[in-house]
């Protein structure tokens, strides 16, 4: 009986624990891989504050930008291994290429704070936000358009989850060389993938393109990209971006709303072990205090009477008290 309870008792235990684990699993595994390219992306930050405009990476970043051939641009989801094969290619990521990252972004309404990589591949997409090949690098000039492409719903990644609640008036930031650029966004519009003209550079204008893959509320799956254009404004607070300053760098986890229930439901799986758990203890207390006072009731102890029913002469039945007596 008691080996039937035990089994019982572990199999409760074991399907809390499971559903538990499965239920959370996702909201780790996603606050685990940002906190890992936020610490990336601060990491980077820190090193290049002291870099300044007058960086080699920076002027050689500007001086590819005035050379750029608006011919190379691609769609950032259809990047193919001949495009990567390419001299040009090589070229481009020699620029900005003495830090990995190339380069940050920080959007304070989403709370993201996220390297930005070379390239558009599967591969590049995974490790932070990617700088479209054949668009300008990220470090402004009148007459560019620095686009950048990050997931919108990667299974345990953020990256540009919430990018739609960008509205004009709303404010990014990139990070690069030491430079602190600052955009304001000035447009969003959902595009097709074809539709390249909607990144292309604007004369007269230093304009970076936020770019993710995005379905629609019953819309055909990936069928859109969301583009989020912003702006060049003047950087306040680039002398000092400590806490005081008005450039705000996300460095905290980012519980996302669909996390929320998640972690709802695992806590309701603990406190139901724990409920269990209590349960089960007070149950195996009473039992063993039970089976105690059976034990001692059991056992006659000395000077205790007890009833002698004997057979008297003649067969008759005869009735007796012995009393045990305690040795002297």
């Amino acid at each position: 009986m008691r080996k039937k309870k035990g089994v019982s008792r572990l199999i409760v235990t074991l399907l809390l624990l499971a559903g538990c684990l499965i239920t959370i699993w996702p909201v780790g595994e996603t606050l685990l891989h940002d906190r890992t390219l936020t610490g990336k992306a601060l990491t980077y930050e820190r090193e290049q504050r002291v870099s300044g405009a007058a960086s080699a990476e920076f002027k050689a970043a500007q001086r590819y930008n005035a050379h750029l051939d608006p011919r190379l641009l691609t769609d950032p989801w259809g990047e193919s291994s001949d495009v990567t094969q390419t001299p040009a290619y090589a070229e481009y990521l020699t620029q900005l290429g003495g830090t990995d990252p190339m380069a940050t972004i920080v959007i304070p309404k989403i709370g993201a704070n996220l390297p930005i990589v070379h390239g558009t591949t599967a591969a590049a997409l995974k490790t932070g936000v990617g700088h479209f090949f054949g668009s300008a690098l990220p470090v402004g000039g009148k007459g560019t358009n620095a686009v950048l492409a990050g997931h919108h719903t990667l299974p345990g990644y953020t990256f540009f989850t919430g990018l739609e609640e960008l509205a004009p008036g709303d404010d990014f930031m990139i990070h690069v060389a030491g430079q602190v650029l600052t955009y304001r966004v000035v447009s969003t519009k959902l595009i097709r993938p074809t539709e390249l003209d909607a990144v292309a550079p604007v004369p007269g204008k230093d304009l970076v393109s936020l770019v993710t893959c995005i379905t629609p509320k019953g819309g055909p799956l990936n069928y859109y990209r969301l583009v989020v254009q912003g702006e060049r404004i003047p950087t306040q607070g680039v002398a000092d971006l400590g806490a005081d300053s008005a450039v705000s760098v996300p460095s905290g986890v980012n519980i996302e709303q669909w996390m929320w229930p998640r972690i709802a439901i695992a806590g309701v799986a603990l406190v139901l072990l724990a409920v269990f758990a209590a349960s089960w203890v007070r149950r195996d207390r009473a039992t063993r205090r039970g089976g105690a006072a059976s034990r001692a009731s059991s056992n006659t102890a000395p000077g205790t009477t007890t009833r002698v029913t004997g057979a008297g002469p003649g067969g008759a039945t005869s009735s007796g008290i012995q009393r045990n007596e305690r040795e002297q």
